[in-house]
């Protein structure tokens, strides 16, 4: 996963710290259930973990536990003799590597299988996981084939993409947000908070709100905790949807609407609440999740992970050409009729400019961007592409704001 342009290291700090290392907790299983189960004739599998089955997106160890049959000895077990795993319903597969993604313990009559792989990435989603032993190495009233347990698993936590909208604040904003992992999405109240709007007007220089008393005839009152709420998600409202998986919001601003008061027909001004995205906390506890996901009750939004790729132990989000200098998410200002050298850390690179720019603004190959004392474009980007690594991984982009000269 790359990204070029945004750099959310800082940000990724502060909402993972700083790593991701799973720690294994061996011990006896008997030490971590009551029930453990004795040696016997046969092998007995006992998965330990928080929740309902195997989660690979949280930060606690999966623990699988093979208690072996009295004639066996497992204590000449090795790592490689283990493989896990993970399958997605659309036939994805990943095994995990030894030492990274997984850890043995092992004696005599019991076999620890500590998983420590932390999945963060969105897709594929693994709903299924194998843990396969090879017998080689056991001694004793061995099986003569391998050992294979298979569990239902949570490998991604449910979660939303926003498009459009956001910050914007203009008339008939459309912002869509598409949810992912949900099973039983049926109604945008599931996720999102009611849409309201309430009416107000200016009398005798005062701002006063519609209400209506026991009979349904409208008022005058002076304080918005008073006013009469109405329902903001008809079309000629907010026009709140579902479609799909994804929950539709329109964006009012400037609406009026006539009401009755006293016999007079009054202008008020619509002001809309509500329509808001629910913390998985507050959203409807019936909902439930497609194989391979969960619900993260304890998230304070739905897009927690979103940035998982820059952490520093991960530090895939910004895999690319380093250019300096930079500041933010990968800007820089740069005023009309003033240069700036840009350098990057792989000496192949070739410079361009993307973005319309007047003709006397220019990239040199070495990377010295001259912009021009008559430049009308407010923003360009600087790309510096390697010639050694072909990939998308071999290129950078600095995003420019051009700026006015400072006065002299």
């Amino acid at each position: 996963m790359s990204i070029y342009g945004y750099n959310y290291t800082a940000d990724a700090t502060a909402l993972y710290g700083s790593g991701t290392t799973v720690e294994p907790n061996f011990a006896p299983l008997s030490e971590k259930v009551a029930d453990a189960p004795e040696r016997a004739s046969r092998p007995e599998w006992t998965w330990v973990g928080a929740g309902a089955e195997p989660d690979l997106a949280d930060a606690k160890a999966d623990d699988f536990y093979v208690t072996w049959p009295r004639r066996v000895n497992a204590s000449a077990l090795r790592a490689s003799d283990i493989k896990v795993t993970l399958r997605s319903t659309e036939g994805d597969t990943y095994t995990l590597k030894t030492g990274r993604d997984f850890e043995l313990d092992t004696s005599s009559g019991e076999t620890q299988i500590a998983v420590t792989l932390r999945n963060w990435a969105f897709e594929p989603v693994y709903s299924s996981l194998a843990v396969t032993v090879d017998p080689a190495h056991l001694k004793g009233d061995k099986p003569q084939t391998g050992l294979t347990s298979s569990y239902d698993i949570t490998s991604v936590y449910a979660y939303e993409a926003q498009q459009g909208g956001g910050g914007t604040t203009v008339d008939g904003t459309v912002t869509a947000y598409s949810f992912y992992g949900l099973a039983n999405l049926t109604s945008p109240g599931q996720v999102m908070s009611p849409v309201t709007y309430t009416l107000s007007t200016t009398a005798n220089g005062k701002t006063q709100y519609y209400a209506e008393d026991s009979q349904g005839a409208g008022r005058l009152v002076g304080s918005v905790a008073d006013a009469k709420v109405f329902d903001g998600s008809g079309a000629a409202d907010r026009n709140l949807r579902l479609i799909g998986n994804t929950v539709y919001v329109t964006t009012r601003l400037g609406r009026t609407t006539s009401a009755t008061v006293d016999g007079t027909p009054l202008t008020f001004a619509k002001t809309y609440g509500g329509g808001r995205l629910l913390a998985p906390a507050a959203a409807d506890g019936e909902l439930t999740t497609i194989p391979g996901y969960a619900i993260d009750r304890s998230f304070a939004n739905w897009v927690s992970h979103e940035k998982w790729a820059w952490q520093s132990s991960v530090a895939v989000g910004w895999t690319g050409i380093d250019i300096q200098p930079y500041t933010g998410k990968f800007e820089w200002s740069v005023a009309r009729g003033a240069t700036q050298q840009f350098t990057a850390d792989d000496a192949s690179v070739t410079w361009k400019i993307v973005g319309k720019v007047a003709p006397g603004t220019s990239l040199s190959r070495t990377g010295l961007l001259t912009v021009a004392a008559n430049e009308t474009a407010t923003t360009f980007a600087v790309v510096a592409t390697s010639t050694s690594d072909t990939s998308r991984e071999g290129k950078g982009t600095v995003n420019v704001t051009v700026t006015a000269p400072a006065a002299s």
